[in-house]
């Protein structure tokens, strides 16, 4: 039988405290038994993260979030796409377009959640530094 060598944990401790609270989740992560030998933080700057998150658009009836290179590639086929009728060019360049094209009316029923715009996104992060960082660093 293979030993246990570690495992990853990943988003914790989470700002929502609907199943544990803060402290109870740093409780956990130190009370586990094969306790962390270390704790990996990316970091990144404010505002870059506040970039990516306010770019970010939910569909209100899957949840689903999707990112600005996402939603806004729609924008980017259609552009291309009239060139290239216009140019007469090939479908290569359809295909370097990107990933999976999303359809017409997912993009047209997302909207922007208000805790991503850029104000309130800055003020999550500061939130975040200032009610897990820092405990998580000092334990």
């Amino acid at each position: 039988m293979p030993q246990q060598h570690g495992y990853v944990l990943s988003c914790l401790p989470f700002m929502s405290e609907e199943c544990l609270k803060i402290h109870e989740q740093l409780e956990l992560i130190k009370n586990l038994k094969l306790t962390p030998d270390f704790i990996i933080n990316i970091k990144c700057a404010d505002k870059d993260l506040a970039r990516r998150l306010s770019g970010l658009k939910q569909h209100p009836e899957t949840g689903q979030l999707y990112n600005r290179d996402q939603w806004m590639h729609e924008d980017v086929f259609s552009k291309k796409k009239e060139n290239k009728d216009e140019e007469g060019e090939d479908e290569e360049d359809e295909k370097q377009a990107g990933s999976e094209v999303l359809p017409k009316d997912i993009i047209d029923n997302m909207v922007w959640t208000p805790e991503n715009l850029d104000k309130n996104a800055l003020h999550r992060i500061n939130m975040y530094k200032d009610t897990m960082l820092r405990p998580l660093e000092v334990s």
